[in-house]
């Protein structure tokens, strides 16, 4: 089934990335993204420092959250 599936570009892969870490994107066009990230050293790179960025924002909130209880 993977053969079947059309391999995607850099832009496309960096538009969906939000998309990807909010768990908002179909399994086939996740797979897709995958197969991208593992062949291609600069959307990768991005993509570690959007993740990352998501877990400051994420940390930030929950220590607001502990802060005003």
């Amino acid at each position: 089934m993977r053969d079947t599936l059309q391999a995607i570009g850099c832009p496309e892969t960096r538009a969906a990335m939000r998309e990807y870490l909010r768990h908002q994107i179909l399994p086939c066009r996740r797979r897709r993204i995958e197969d991208h990230l593992v062949g291609c050293p600069g959307c990768i790179r991005e993509f570690v420092e959007l993740r990352e960025s998501y877990w400051m924002a994420g940390a930030g909130s929950h220590a607001g959250l502990v802060a005003a209880a």
